[in-house]
């Protein structure tokens, strides 16, 4: 056995002995100091570029949405019942003689 597996029963051992801890709490505050330091650092210029892109794509996506919606549903039917099933149109395709 080398040193390594040695080393690694031992503290495997030693880890299977231990008794669990409870976690420990965060300090009070300890989240809002967190986000204000986020907050105070400014931002790189590539990541304001790659903000400004994904709301103009956002913006785009959106607007696609809205025309796509607005130029199909004048065309689409009021009944869905008056539309053949997908087995009936292949049913007449593929079964006439």
């Amino acid at each position: 056995m080398n040193e390594f597996d040695h080393r690694w029963q031992t503290g495997a051992a030693r880890a299977r002995e231990a008794q669990p801890s409870e976690p420990a709490e965060a300090p009070h505050g300890f989240a809002q100091r967190v986000i204000a330091r986020a907050r105070a650092t400014p931002a790189t210029p590539l990541e304001r570029i790659g903000e400004r892109l994904t709301w103009r794509a956002l913006a785009c996506a959106c607007a696609v949405l809205a025309a796509s919606l607005f130029l199909e549903l004048p065309a689409a039917p009021a009944d869905e019942s008056f539309l053949p099933a997908v087995e009936t149109v292949a049913t007449e395709l593929f079964w006439t003689s």
